[in-house]
């Protein structure tokens, strides 16, 4: 015979295996979203600048790599006969 709270039961039991599994899929020390939201720069806020040196710095690597393209030109009749196959092949590689 049904108990005549029987549904009130059922509900606790519900609620209780809910906020069981939330403890569980939470990671220790996580409190969940900011009740702010994400927090957004200033719209006075100053953006970063690069560094001198991180300019240098990226100007010397991009030639590189553009002249190391360049470079290898002249060389590759030599490399070819290197690796014995045709300057076509060279410049392909």
């Amino acid at each position: 015979m049904a108990s005549a709270n029987g549904g009130d039961d059922a509900m606790v039991d519900a609620q209780r295996t809910t906020a069981i599994a939330l403890k569980r899929a939470a990671p220790p020390g996580d409190a969940g979203p900011a009740p702010d939201g994400p927090r957004r720069p200033s719209a006075s806020a100053e953006p970063r600048r690069l560094s001198r040196r991180v300019v240098a710095l990226m100007a010397v690597a991009s030639g590189a790599a553009v002249a190391n393209l360049y470079y290898i030109q002249p060389l590759l009749t030599v490399v070819a006969r290197g690796l014995h196959v045709s300057d076509g092949a060279a410049a392909c590689s």
